[in-house]
């Protein structure tokens, strides 16, 4: 009986890593016109506001002045968007970033079944780390030939 629930969480952790990424997928299509639109529109920012690489010798101040200027030319970008447009962008961002939370998150407790798995049938180490590799794989291919399939669907019509 451990065995099959070690399986099922296994399966389901899995599934739980899967289902976020198609779902991503097929939310952020409906915003990828739109988004593509405006990162394409980005000016290529001020070349003299770079932060010289000699800031890595103190790490921390360089990633403070990086964020800095991040801020800065996102504020300024922002600022020359209409309203509308403005608003369709931080929606396609805020939902981009929250299928990168949940597909994370899911994706944390696909490695701990998979852990619980590979204890519970006595297996070596390497089999953990490959079948982590091609479960994420199974999980973002699944998601890829299903939108293609999908695509080429809508085009028939």
């Amino acid at each position: 009986m451990e065995l099959l629930i070690a399986w099922a969480g296994f399966a389901g952790g899995w599934f739980l890593v899967a289902g976020p990424i198609f779902q991503a997928a097929v939310e952020l299509r409906e915003h990828e016109a739109a988004g593509k639109r405006y990162l394409l529109d980005q000016p290529d920012g001020d070349a003299s506001g770079k932060v010289s690489p000699w800031w890595w010798l103190l790490p921390p101040v360089k990633i403070f002045l990086e964020k800095r200027r991040s801020d800065r030319y996102r504020r300024e970008y922002f600022s020359q968007l209409p309203a509308d447009d403005a608003a369709v962008l931080v929606s396609f961002m805020n939902k981009a970033t929250g299928w990168v939370y949940v597909a994370t998150g899911a994706f944390l407790i696909a490695v701990k079944e998979t852990f619980e798995l590979v204890e519970e049938m006595h297996l070596e180490m390497w089999v953990f780390w490959v079948a982590i590799v091609v479960m994420f794989l199974i999980a973002v291919m699944n998601t890829v030939i299903r939108v293609q399939r999908g695509t080429l669907m809508a085009k028939r019509r």
